[in-house]
């Protein structure tokens, strides 16, 4: 199970995050900006108020599921990597997403929609991106034909991350 803590220090327009993460006991800091980030799906939020131009926020998200199998979670990664917050997805990532659902299927560990939208309920993608990429989790579970218009986009190394952890 990886934690992560994030705290916010705001000022005026500028916003940056300082996050902390515990991953079997070793501590990671780390400084980015939080510019774009929603907080909308947050388990655990609260705000300090340090003065009229400062304020503190601390909130925590449980990144992984620690029932679900490394392999799909990694999937699932990759799957967060594209531009999530499209209703529909771009054609490269439609083929990405499906290959990857595909060889998943073939590897004998399929992804299933629950676990596609769990995932991205946690991590705030589009509603519609999700449905969509659920749908073909749906679709590659039960065996129905999937069409994957561009297979090349799902890459060998992609492949080989995936294998590794079966």
């Amino acid at each position: 199970m990886k934690l992560t803590i994030f705290s916010d220090i705001k000022k005026g327009a500028s916003s940056f995050s300082k996050a902390r993460s515990y991953a079997n006991g070793a501590e990671r800091l780390h400084l980015e900006s939080c510019a774009g980030r929603k907080k909308d799906n947050d388990l655990f939020d609260i705000t300090v108020d340090l003065g009229a131009y400062y304020s503190l926020d601390y909130y925590m998200v449980n990144f992984k599921d620690k029932n679900m199998p490394a392999v799909i979670d990694k999937a699932l990664d990759f799957i967060g990597g594209m531009n999530t917050s499209a209703s529909t997805p771009h054609p490269m990532d439609e083929s990405t997403a499906k290959g990857m659902l595909k060889y998943l299927n073939e590897l004998g560990v399929p992804a299933s929609a629950a676990d596609v939208t769990a995932r991205g309920i946690q991590d705030g993608w589009d509603t519609g991106f999700t449905k969509k990429v659920a749908g073909w989790a749906d679709k590659i579970q039960s065996g129905d034909r999937v069409v994957i218009k561009n297979p090349e986009y799902f890459s060998a190394y992609m492949q080989e991350e995936l294998r590794a952890l079966v």
